[in-house]
């Protein structure tokens, strides 16, 4: 996303940091990315920089910037149902997650 000049611009540069200090659980993180209450910019985002949270509970997140936009996908590796727990900058999460389900069919 773009800087909107508002209090919630955050650089991506800090994201991990805000998020940590921020969010003790991946649905908190969700809540978070969904609300607005940050909005992440800067130069890597248009590099396909991707972003893993995950919780002591074992719930993961995968959060990436796709044209202009924060995208943010449960990822609990749990065999497919949301994902694998493979998480890789490019090309975006949900091709990784299709792919490794080809590779499990293949192998099945």
């Amino acid at each position: 996303p773009k800087e909107t000049g508002t209090d919630t611009d955050l650089s991506v540069d800090h994201f991990c940091e805000y998020m940590l200090a921020s969010c003790a659980t991946v649905p908190e993180a969700q809540a978070v990315l969904a609300n607005g209450t940050v909005t992440p910019h800067g130069p890597s985002i248009a590099g396909g920089d991707h972003f893993v949270l995950r919780d002591v509970n074992g719930a993961s997140l995968v959060v990436e910037f796709l044209d202009e936009k924060t995208v943010a996908t449960l990822d609990n590796n749990d065999g497919g149902t949301t994902g694998y727990g493979v998480m890789t900058n490019e090309p975006q999460f949900d091709w990784h997650v299709e792919n490794m389900r080809h590779a499990a069919w293949k192998l099945g």
